[in-house]
């Protein structure tokens, strides 16, 4: 009878271990799809803005339970609109001084009128990859008579695969009319690649730097925000923001393991 209430005992416990590890393990796999699917919806937020984003909308809120509103990166984009035209350049005197522009922004706020030219001179590589990546803002103010002046200039080399615009995003983060330029771009290499994030604000210069590459060794993603141009001195909501960014363009350890999660 004593070794029956011993087995009986030992089998419960087993049970209740086993049960404990499987809601635990079911919490780890409900928080990775949760922040899958809150990935995914931030990163389409964050790059083609909400118009092209209701399908992942509805899907995180569907898979989690949850209000997409109560997401950080959502209260971010909609704090931080910016209206912006994207011009033929023909149309803006400026670019008549500039050569193998890629793209132009306008837009208008508390400087004056702005206009940000992009260009990048073709031919490294393969032969047709960029070669360089340079940005310039200019800002109409009352004070300059009107005029443009050049508020800041931005400007980087390929390293023997050429240059990949990623992106600009134009934000308001923090609200005092004035515009946060963000562009991001990668320099391609043989080995790793190198990844960085430039935020403009008034002349100001913020910048994330790393490297980002996946092969077969698996992922190597690294990067720095407080070296040269530190993001220490910028605005909390500019850090989250240039962070998060950065982190849902180019870290391939979170990007990948989440996928193979989400296909599990």
């Amino acid at each position: 009878m004593k070794k029956i209430l011993i087995i009986l005992f030992c089998a419960s416990l087993f049970s209740s271990c086993d049960e404990k590890t499987k809601r635990n393990k079911d919490k780890r796999t409900s928080q990775v799809m949760e922040k899958y699917y809150e990935n995914q919806l931030c990163e389409c937020l964050y790059t083609n803005g909400p118009g092209e984003c209701l399908d992942l909308w509805k899907k995180y809120e569907k898979k989690t339970g949850k209000q997409a509103d109560d997401l950080d990166c959502v209260f971010e984009f909609e704090a931080q609109r910016i209206e912006y035209d994207k011009p033929s350049f023909k149309s803006i005197p400026l670019a008549m001084s500039y050569s193998d522009i890629i793209d132009i922004y306008t837009w208008k706020d508390d400087l004056g009128k702005n206009t940000l030219i992009i260009t990048a001179r073709k031919g490294c590589g393969d032969g047709y990859h960029y070669c360089d990546l340079r940005a310039y803002h200019y800002s109409d103010d009352i004070i300059y008579g009107n005029k443009p002046v050049l508020v800041r200039e931005i400007k980087d080399f390929e390293k023997g695969l050429g240059i990949e615009l990623d992106g600009v995003r134009l934000t308001d983060l923090d609200r005092n009319e004035i515009a946060e330029i963000s562009i991001t771009y990668t320099i391609r290499s043989r080995s790793v690649d190198t990844v960085k994030l430039i935020m403009l604000e008034k002349g100001e210069k913020y910048a994330i730097r790393g490297e980002s590459k996946y092969n077969s060794n698996g992922c190597n993603y690294n990067y720095n925000m407080y070296g040269r141009d530190s993001f220490e001195s910028a605005k909390s909501s500019f850090r989250r923001f240039a962070m998060k960014l950065f982190s849902s363009l180019y870290n391939c350890n979170v990007n990948d393991y989440l996928k193979i999660q989400a296909d599990y």
